[in-house]
């Protein structure tokens, strides 16, 4: 009779054995954990590969970290003879047979696989590399880092930990030789049909800040020149179109800038320049591009917009810290900070239309930037009519934080320790003073660094990606609003 190990698998918990994240809020967003238990192949698949059973969902609200004991067994309860030991492997190749297979076979068992991906070294750990009779061997499942890491990414995944079963002396009772942990989180959209209404402005937030500049756009005819300054012609990342005042105007309540394809001659075009704004004879399109006069460091910036979802197009509300040359300006970009509170274009690897919320200063070399970015697939909201609604992104920055937000949900948190600039040594004996070694996110001394906002509509370029043939674009700004706390080391100026 042919000798046959088995691994028994018990599992144990901190608390309670599967559920989903506490959150009070029924609209926010939640990530569920469906537990799989290891057991023997025939149980489920009739003696073929895999050893594991369907999902197992418990009511608990509070979330553990799985504790799997595999001790070593044999068939007909008899015991395995002392120094005999089977060996754990972590084996991706396992894996990739049985997803392989799994794109042709039917049934419950197999559709857990077809999108799933080998567990990240990081959310579990394996006490020993093999089992005897004498020893048992730990897995520890890290499922609340896994929902936390659900939450931040907003996308479900089922992740498998699979380990293949060797013994040099003794049959391992599956073909494949392997038992696989599998567990799904999913991860569950806010109800986003629900448009938060700030129609009147709040004088006071929630925390403490007042109210000290905005623009409501309820006035229909030119924007206000008092407060915005227009750019113009070609700016920066290789855009196509050409950004003119005219392509802004008040309607309706809203701030509307239309994107047009339009033929624009290009003023400076010089045959044969190697610089892109000079190089082309015409813009095939036209947009606006508002810039602030009111300028600020740290508080709370709340903006509500509808965006052109199409594709090309690249809408943003952004900061970046005024220059005008030193000492009359703040500090050269990227010293003087970026704040990219919302930005629309594809996902550079998977193409995915996303929201991008990011934050950049100054590293040792010139023009070049260091950033800390985060970006959401739009269709991780889990509402068909997204782009049809209106949003409200909100930036929270105080002296240790910046915090930005779509619709109440924390998309990007960047820690101010980290925003230090570079050394700046191009700029030798002024370097200090045009920001090098310092942070334009919290330091207003001496020449200090101001943000001014950034609204504007832009297509194709470096991330745009191909434009949509619609011949209009319009991104419309319903209102923009800056709040800060008074009497404290929070400072804004008008131009």
């Amino acid at each position: 009779m042919t000798k046959s190990l088995f691994i028994t698998a018990i599992a144990l918990l901190a608390a309670s054995f599967s559920g989903c994240q506490k959150d009070n809020d029924s609209d926010g967003p939640a990530a569920i954990s469906d537990q799989y238990i290891i057991k023997e192949a025939k149980d489920i698949w009739k003696g073929q590969e895999v050893n594991v059973v369907n999902s197992y969902m418990a009511t608990d609200t509070e979330v553990a970290d799985t504790l799997l004991t595999f001790t070593l067994s044999m068939s007909a309860d008899r015991t395995p003879a002392a120094g005999v030991a089977l060996d754990l492997i972590v084996n991706s190749d396992s894996l990739n047979q049985v997803i392989q297979k799994a794109q042709t076979e039917s049934g419950q068992a197999y559709a857990i696989f077809k999108d799933a991906r080998a567990m990240p070294t990081q959310f579990y750990t394996l006490s020993a590399t093999s089992v005897s009779a004498a020893s048992s061997a730990k897995l520890s499942i890290k499922r609340q880092d896994l929902i936390d890491f659900t939450l931040k990414n907003r996308a479900s995944a089922t992740y498998v930990l699979p380990i293949s079963l060797k013994s040099a002396n003794y049959k391992v009772n599956s073909a494949l030789g392997s038992i696989f942990y599998i567990c799904r989180v999913t991860y569950k959209a806010p109800d986003s049909s629900k448009e938060p209404d700030f129609s009147e402005a709040p004088q006071t937030l929630d925390n403490g800040r007042t109210l000290v500049w905005q623009d409501e756009f309820n006035t229909d005819g030119p924007y206000d020149a008092e407060m915005w300054v227009p750019e113009n012609g070609f700016c920066r990342n290789h855009e196509d179109q050409w950004y003119q005042g005219a392509n802004a105007v008040v309607r309706g309540g809203n701030l509307v800038i239309t994107a047009k394809k339009e033929r624009k001659t290009n003023p400076d075009y010089e045959a044969g320049s190697s610089d892109w704004k000079k190089s082309r004879e015409y813009a095939e399109y036209t947009s606006a591009s508002l810039i602030s006069n009111f300028t600020f460091n740290r508080g709370t910036l709340i903006c509500r917009a509808k965006l052109p979802c199409k594709s090309g197009t690249w809408p943003a509300i952004w900061t970046t810290g005024h220059y005008s040359g030193w000492p009359d300006g703040a500090w050269e970009w990227p010293y003087g900070g970026e704040i990219d509170i919302m930005e629309y274009y594809p996902n550079h690897s998977t193409g995915l239309p996303s929201i991008h919320a990011n934050v950049c200063w100054g590293t040792n070399t010139r023009w070049s930037g260091a950033w800390d970015s985060m970006n959401v697939p739009v269709e991780s909201f889990g509402d068909l009519e997204w782009s049809e609604r209106y949003h409200v992104w909100r930036m929270d920055w105080d002296m240790d934080n910046i915090m930005l937000y779509c619709d109440g949900q924390l998309i990007n948190q960047i820690e101010m320790s980290k925003t230090i600039n570079g050394n700046g040594s191009w700029w030798g004996d002024d370097a200090w003073n045009a920001g090098a070694w310092r942070n334009p996110f919290t330091d207003t001394d001496w020449n200090p660094c101001y943000q001014q906002i950034f609204l504007n509509l832009a297509l194709g370029g470096d991330n745009g990606g191909t434009i949509d043939d619609s011949p209009e674009f319009e991104y419309l700004v319903d209102y923009i609003r800056v709040y800060q706390t008074t009497g404290g080391n929070e400072v804004n100026r008008m131009k």
